[in-house]
């Protein structure tokens, strides 16, 4: 999964796969997408052979219609289910539709050129030909009409109650209506013309109800250059807003009440606006329905509509036709009212439609609510590599792995910039090439860190610190301390930071701690006194006279017995520990009697337990104790209990 971090807004692509350069030869292309990694197929099949051209959503956002080429065929979804509940091939291209019942039942379709077809599930109830080629189809619920946009100035009306046209609305633009929408309160419609227009008609009296000069000569909004108004749309909660798109780039956000913009936002590509659109529900930053979606052929950007601050930007891969955003959750009563989602699906010129993912514009679907979850587990690392399977490479580097001008001809090494691209199998071989050794470090390194992190982790009774480490961190922190500001100079200068010797709570601070190395010393002498006994001066003096003196060489083969059996009966921790007591006493020895060598020698004990577990030795001695009591002693205690 792409994530791109735009104004510091992550955007979540969960449609895309590797990404792999536009060089590349399509047979190696078709080959390295076929695996399918790194993306969700958020819905099933929601793709076309070569294209998708349109998309919709039901009232009430249980359905999502999609239409794409070739052959022209029309899929309806199932959201709650996440794949596909229906799908049929046209006689015709498909440009646009909408739904005209609250489910996915009624629809209407506009095709390529004159045609619309009207549908109850995938069967055609109807088709109607309209006298001009058409641009834009829109629904007009109060009257139950379908309004029809195209290159002549007129505006049709078709009856869905009487199945008849009516008197169409006749407007200025003589090039024609490039977009029709209406106000879901009030019933107003407005027609976005090629003359630079917006006419707002009401549809009661089929009159014009007002001309807005948006571009050209005499326009409030400051577009003295003549420009098409290529699509407008209105804010449905508001009941008072619109927005508007030209050809130009430009959006322009509109009161109903006023002929100067509130707001003039500029694409700054000079690519003519697809469609705008008003998100209903309130963002998960500011709590607040505060945003816009506006589309041009590149891009999809969202941004404040009270301060035209950019929120963040959707880029995709090739040309946008048409967008939507799908509902949070479903409402099932009129007028299905419901806030959007964070999820985004864009038809573009490419087989797959791209859904993306705002966790800041949005919460996830109820359907979908799985994504608030993975979206941070799946999230890519940042990588320095352009291209997945390939690795820039700079020119310093090229010529530390011979590669050569005449090497960049071949599609593995591809030249760009200041380097070349290359692909990552032949880079590895290079690299082993010029650095044999290199691999082998490599592992060895992992390995040595693995077995770190595993002994790290692991909890030894005989665990070693290090003192000198420990000392030094305790110097670090003390240095820490001296070099804040808030401490500096008062650590060695004030008062208030000293230690008073004459504290009584200070006195009883070190009381307790004596008591508590008092009890460790006693604990330890007692275990050591279980484990072991100490071999009588008697016994050594028997062995001295009847082995006569001991020299050096015997001296030294019994103390390697010693350590020898000491390691293999109790262990390598224990030896460890005796070792270090016999070496304290033998130094105290010497400084009290230069030339005279006293030594004391253990014995385990019969039945020593050397690999118990601090609680298994604990139940021994309580045994013990307990084996030692007379009866009446047991049964006092047991008494207590």
């Amino acid at each position: 999964m792409q994530v791109a971090i735009h104004n510091k807004v992550k955007v979540y692509n969960l449609t895309s796969g590797k990404s792999l350069p536009e060089w590349l030869e399509e047979r190696k292309r078709n080959k390295k997408l076929a695996g399918g990694e790194h993306r969700i197929e958020l819905i099933h099949d929601l793709e076309f052979p070569h294209f998708a051209r349109c998309i919709f959503r039901t009232q009430n956002g249980t359905h999502l219609f999609a239409a794409g080429d070739y052959p022209p065929r029309l899929k309806c979804f199932d959201v709650n289910e996440l794949s596909l509940k229906y799908s049929f091939n046209a006689d015709m291209p498909i440009l646009g539709g909408v739904s005209l019942s609250s489910d996915f039942r009624k629809f209407a379709l506009r095709g390529e050129g004159r045609q619309i077809t009207i549908h109850h599930s995938a069967a055609i109830v109807d088709r109607i030909r309209v006298p001009h080629t058409q641009r834009c189809l829109a629904y007009h619920p109060q009257t139950a009409e379908l309004l029809s946009s195209g290159t002549t100035h007129e505006i049709f009306r078709f009856n869905l109650e009487t199945g008849s046209f009516v008197e169409s609305y006749k407007t200025t633009s003589d090039d024609g209506v490039n977009c029709v929408e209406s106000f879901a309160g009030s019933g107003l419609i407005l027609t976005a013309g090629m003359n630079g227009c917006v006419e707002a008609w009401d549809s009661r009296s089929a009159s014009c109800a007002g001309v807005l000069r948006v571009t050209g000569n005499g326009a409030a909004s400051g577009l003295t250059t003549s420009a098409e108004i290529t699509t407008v749309a209105t804010d449905n909660r508001n009941g008072l807003l619109f927005s508007c798109g030209t050809d130009k780039g430009n959006v322009l956000l509109y009161d109903i009440r006023s002929g100067r913009p509130l707001i003039q936002k500029d694409h700054m590509n000079g690519l003519p606006i697809v469609k705008t659109y008003f998100f209903q529900g309130k963002s998960t930053t500011t709590g607040e329905s505060t945003h816009i979606l506006t589309a041009d052929t590149r891009s999809v950007k969202v941004w404040n509509k009270h301060s035209g601050a950019n929120f963040t930007t959707i880029e995709t891969p090739a040309d946008i036709y048409d967008f939507t955003v799908l509902r949070a959750q479903h409402n099932m009563v009129a007028p299905y009212e419901c806030d959007d989602s964070g999820v985004i699906t864009i038809c573009c010129d490419t087989p797959r439609v791209q859904v993306h993912f705002i966790p800041q514009l949005g919460v996830a679907p109820r359907w979908a609510a799985f994504l608030d979850t993975i979206t941070e587990e799946l999230e890519e690392k940042e990588q320095n590599v352009v291209y997945e399977d390939y690795t820039f490479i700079a020119k310093t580097e090229m010529d530390a792995l011979g590669i050569k001008a005449e090497d960049l001809a071949d599609g593995k090494v591809r030249p760009a910039m200041h380097g070349c691209f290359i692909e990552n199998s032949l880079y590895r071989e290079l690299k082993a090439v010029l650095d044999p050794g290199a691999f082998d470090r490599h592992v060895m390194a992992s390995k040595q860190k693995k077995l770190e992190e595993r002994w790290g982790n692991r909890i030894s009774k005989f665990k070693r610190v290090d003192k000198e480490a420990e000392a030094a961190k305790k110097q670090d922190a003390i240095a820490l301390a001296s070099s804040d500001p808030r401490f500096a100079g008062k650590l060695s200068q004030d008062a208030a930071f000293a230690v008073d010797a004459l504290n009584p709570e200070y006195k009883k601070l070190l009381q307790k701690i004596d008591e508590r190395r008092e009890k460790v010393a006693q604990r330890k002498q007692r275990y050591e006194n279980d484990m072991f006994t100490i071999v009588p001066d008697d016994h050594l003096e028997h062995d001295g006279q009847s082995g006569g003196v001991l020299d050096e060489d015997s001296h030294g083969g019994e103390a390697a017995d010693v350590t020898k059996v000491a390691r293999s009966e109790l262990g390598r921790g224990v030896a460890a520990h005796h070792r270090e007591a016999m070496a304290a006493k033998r130094a105290s020895a010497t400084h009290q009697q230069q030339g005279d060598r006293n030594v004391t020698f253990f014995e385990a004990r019969k039945g020593a337990n050397f690999v118990a577990t601090d609680k298994q030795i604990h139940e021994m001695r309580k045994r013990d104790r307990n084996s030692k009591l007379s009866l009446e002693e047991r049964l006092k205690k047991m008494n207590r209990k």
